[in-house]
């Protein structure tokens, strides 16, 4: 299993345990064939976009979100969060 699989299959884990549905039950609540399911989450086939779809609809979450990287994931804070780049400026301008 490459690396991209296992990003998926850990995604797609962690999202089931945290929404509280089991693994097992997710191909029924996503509409994906049991078989597929389970050889996408083992590394012995790929996922189509239509699969992904399926399961983030299901996992209440966007496709991205099963995609992407954990480090990633933590990088970004949410907008309200981050700075205004308007008072960075004005902060680097007072210092000089």
């Amino acid at each position: 299993m490459d690396a991209v699989h296992r990003r998926i299959a850990r995604n797609i884990r962690a999202r089931a345990k945290v929404k509280n549905i089991l693994i097992t039950h997710l191909p029924d609540r996503a509409g994906v064939g049991r078989s597929s399911f389970f050889n996408v989450m083992s590394g012995e086939s790929s996922p189509t976009v239509r699969w992904l779809v399926k399961i983030a609809q299901a996992l209440d979450c966007d496709m991205a979100d099963l995609t992407v990287r954990d480090d990633r994931q933590r990088k970004f804070a949410p907008a309200k969060q981050q700075p205004d780049a308007r008072s960075r400026g004005k902060k680097a301008e007072a210092s000089d």
